[in-house]
């Protein structure tokens, strides 16, 4: 009776299962990976509460006098530029003053929601509403002993 299989592929197969049965039985056991279960739910959303960013910065900004302060500014400038050689220079007695400023930003949510009777909590970059949308996955805990 002549193999199905093509002769080089006939040897090839007969070569491998001959390997499998001269290795321990130990070594034969397959290790499986287990496959993981994914499906989408929906959980309860009971509150979504927004989480703020403050940052400080701090810049110069140009202040000038105005009125009869800016006439005494210009006099004690012009005072200034006689007495001191060089360009004289007209800033009206204007100067750079620091300023700081606070900003505050929505950097997430912090969101707690009921899935089949357990609460949960999750930051998250959106406020997903009055229904969260949940990736549940379901695998078997598989350790070396198989307990």
């Amino acid at each position: 009776m002549r193999s199905p299989l093509p002769r080089p592929l006939a040897a090839w197969v007969l070569s491998s299962t001959l390997v499998l049965v001269a290795l321990p039985l130990h070594a034969q056991q397959a290790v499986l990976v287990p496959t993981e279960n994914v499906r989408v739910e929906y959980g309860q959303v009971l509150r979504a509460e927004p989480i703020y960013e403050t940052r400080h910065e701090t810049w110069l900004e140009r202040q000038c006098p105005d009125g009869n302060n800016r006439m005494l500014s210009r006099i004690a400038g012009a005072v200034k530029d006689v007495l001191k050689p060089g360009k004289p220079e007209d800033d009206g007695g204007c100067r750079d003053v620091p300023v700081e400023r606070e900003f505050r930003r929505l950097a997430a949510y912090e969101v707690d929601y009921m899935y089949k009777g357990s609460k949960y909590r999750s930051r998250m970059p959106f406020d997903p509403g009055n229904k969260i949308k949940l990736r549940v996955s379901v695998a078997p805990y598989a350790t070396s002993t198989g307990r």
